[in-house]
């Protein structure tokens, strides 16, 4: 199922796990119907990404992916809407199901800094916290922006596994920030303060190389479906695309018939 709005592309993925029961049509004929328990669930969430940079939503020039085979075999949502414009309160009220106001994340400063101490309120309810209290395996990769440190640099209070995700692998807890930028278009170098990378707490890089960022992602989240695949698991893969730095690995770079924002797209639809 595919979420649209003009900032953010949200995919729901319901992969079936346990069977509660069987149905068959009145007559005893026809394929039988299982029915679910506690289907697996994936949530993909791609940053500053538009409705109509989509082939599957009508873009004329924009190659056709796996995202979009997806939605022809799937259910394909033609609205819907972000409860922000921004980071930080788009996505609190993403994992919370909640209006950025309510959970406190608005105002002119409503994007959580990288040397700030604010982040999502810790009562605040997470979807991780609510399926793994029914059971679920929690995971997370790829782009948090909801905050780190709250009372001392490096105490990582607002970091994923303070919200119920029992797995965070590689991450930034941060942003994709323009400062990170590695192809000199933007500034000399990356910032490394606002450019990290980590594998659950741990920082890995600084400044974060592009090539490899999504690879890494999925492949954090193949060894987490895989160890989970007996149990019925959430997994919250947060793509760095769309948001600048713009940045494409090399097997998508130039394949577009565009440009570099749609290699992008190409590399986001896989």
């Amino acid at each position: 199922m595919i979420g649209v709005t003009r900032g953010t592309l949200l995919l729901l993925l319901l992969l079936p796990h346990g069977i509660k029961g069987k149905l068959r049509s009145k007559d005893g004929e026809g394929p039988t119907v299982t029915i679910p328990d506690k289907p697996n669930i994936v949530l993909l969430v791609a940053d500053d990404m538009g409705w109509g940079d989509l082939c599957s939503y009508g873009h004329p020039t924009q190659e056709c992916g796996e995202i979009d085979k997806m939605a022809a075999e799937g259910m394909r949502f033609t609205q819907w809407y972000s409860a922000d414009s921004l980071c930080s309160p788009s996505r609190a009220a993403l994992l919370t199901g909640r209006l950025p106001v309510r959970v406190g994340v608005w105002g002119g400063e409503r994007v959580f800094a990288n040397d700030g101490s604010g982040g999502l309120p810790k009562n605040e309810t997470t979807i991780a916290e609510a399926l793994k209290d029914a059971g679920y395996a929690t995971g997370m990769v790829g782009k948090w922006h909801l905050g780190i440190n709250e009372f001392l640099p490096g105490d990582g209070r607002h970091l994923p596994h303070h919200h119920g995700f029992d797995f965070v692998g590689t991450n930034l807890p941060f942003t994709n920030h323009w400062a990170c930028d590695e192809s000199k278009v933007h500034m000399a170098h990356p910032n490394p303060m606002k450019c990290f990378l980590y594998w659950n707490t741990t920082l890995v890089q600084q400044p974060f190389r592009h090539d490899n960022l999504t690879a890494s992602f999925l492949q954090d989240s193949i060894a987490f479906i895989h160890n989970n695949k007996d149990r019925p698991f959430f997994l919250y893969f947060s793509f760095a695309h769309m948001h600048t730095d713009m940045f494409s690995a090399p097997r998508f770079r130039e394949t577009s018939r565009r440009d570099m924002e749609m290699d992008c797209v190409s590399w986001t639809g896989l």
